[in-house]
């Protein structure tokens, strides 16, 4: 009797299975842009808006590693950006206070020049730094609140006819090609919904 009580123990305590944890996470983001255009060194309001989908990977209970693409809508211009997302967690809780730093490219365009002839605007790197606190609201999800400061550079190229040029040059090449490089600043407030 007593050599079934002792081997009866250890199999009754492997009857519940631990639960597996979500190797990837995924993260949609909505935010508000307080945006500064900075454009012969004077500074330029230019809100709006932006929407996100991102993904994780979890390198350790502390550190996430992903990516993701985005749109931003400007006054008048356009971003997609893709980037690669990094985010530190600075506690260990269920309201995480977090680091994030992301990096990448936006294609753009401008909607007051779509129909201009000869004025082609482009993207360019985006990076961004941000800080968040992230609250458990589910099992399976989690809502972050971010304050983060983001940077995005532009290009706006543009021909212009060169009448100053000898008659038989402006006729092989009458549009010199110009540009001017346009710099975003934006502190971007940021609510997302992470399913775990």
């Amino acid at each position: 009797m007593c050599v079934c009580v002792l081997y009866s123990a250890p199999f009754a305590q492997n009857t519940t299975e631990p639960t597996e944890k979500n190797p990837l996470l995924f993260r949609l983001e909505t935010t508000k842009i307080l945006g500064y255009q900075i454009f012969n060194d004077t500074f330029t309001y230019n809100p709006g808006i932006g929407f996100a989908f991102i993904g994780n990977a979890e390198i350790s209970p502390s550190f996430l590693f992903g990516g993701g693409c985005g749109y931003m809508q400007l006054k008048n211009e356009r971003f997609l950006p893709i980037f690669i997302d990094l985010k530190s967690y600075k506690q260990n809780s269920d309201n995480l206070i977090y680091l994030s730093i992301q990096g990448g490219y936006s294609f753009g365009w401008n909607q007051a020049i779509t129909n201009i002839q000869g004025y082609d605007f482009s993207g360019g790197i985006f990076v961004g730094f941000g800080i968040g606190k992230t609250i458990s609201i589910h099992q399976k999800a989690e809502l972050s609140i971010q304050l983060s400061y983001r940077h995005q550079f532009a290009i706006m190229k543009y021909s212009i006819i060169n009448t100053a040029l000898p008659a038989d040059v402006l006729m092989l090449n009458p549009n010199v090609s110009n540009y001017t490089k346009y710099n975003y600043d934006m502190i971007a407030i940021s609510a997302a919904l992470t399913f775990l």
